[in-house]
């Protein structure tokens, strides 16, 4: 949830369906209950295990909705329980999480834009490293806006303080596009130290994704076009 920037996580049972959901709130509902457990009598100051199973921190049913639903279905759920992400699911199995961000991320491409909202979490940096950031950002959505329309880029920062040692870092990014989702992540093992050359790694990754989502397309559309003209001849050779 921390590195991927997300406030919920569907549970499932051993078969695959869906029985909870398990979110921040639920972490911060067994934690206060744990605190007021101390405070009646028990040894306070005790570290709390992190080995508990989710089942015992879960809520249970989960809001859920049907991948059919239509997106208003997904924002009065939002309102009715006041939560800021619903389920998605398809025969009893989670295929999917809708959340805040993602309406606001349909909502902006409805409207024809120049600019990407781009939003950035996880960092307390002084302005200048922001700078630097969004010249990085600008620099491959130039690129990637040749081939797809960005609508919203979203990026959460994951800091690390090792003992005795400069932060590490590990970038997680979300891009909207009109016609798919792209998700990429820098890996644990580069550019740890550095912030820039981490988000540019992954950055460098959606870039890569998206062009070859493009070829993907092009692909199919010369196959295509390749069976109608043969359908074509065969039918005219009639």
């Amino acid at each position: 949830m921390r590195d991927m920037g997300i406030r919920t996580l569907p549970v499932a049972d051993k078969n695959g369906n869906i029985i909870g959901a398990f979110g921040l709130k639920d972490i911060s509902s067994f934690f206060e209950a744990s605190r007021n457990k101390s405070s009646r009598g028990e040894v306070s100051g005790e570290r709390i295990p992190v080995n508990i199973e989710v089942k015992s921190v879960m809520h249970s049913p989960p809001i859920t909705v049907d991948q059919k639903a239509n997106v208003g279905a997904v924002i009065d759920l939002m309102t009715q329980h006041r939560i800021s992400s619903v389920i998605v699911e398809e025969r009893q199995k989670p295929v999917g999480i809708v959340t805040q961000a993602d309406i606001l991320g349909l909502l902006a491409g409805l409207k024809e834009r120049k600019d990407v909202y781009v939003q950035i979490t996880g960092l307390e940096e002084d302005a200048s490293v922001y700078n630097v950031m969004y010249e990085v950002i600008e620099k491959y959505l130039k690129r990637i806006s040749k081939m797809l329309t960005p609508q919203m880029l979203m990026l959460h920062v994951t800091t690390y303080h090792p003992k005795g040692k400069n932060a590490k870092y590990s970038v997680s990014a979300k891009l909207n596009t009109p016609r798919k989702l792209f998700v990429s992540k820098s890996r644990a093992q580069l550019y740890q130290w550095d912030l820039m050359k981490s988000l540019d790694e992954v950055m460098s990754h959606l870039e890569r994704m998206v062009r070859r989502e493009k070829e993907k397309e092009k692909d199919i559309r010369k196959r295509s076009s390749k069976k109608e003209r043969a359908e074509l001849k065969k039918e005219t050779g009639r």
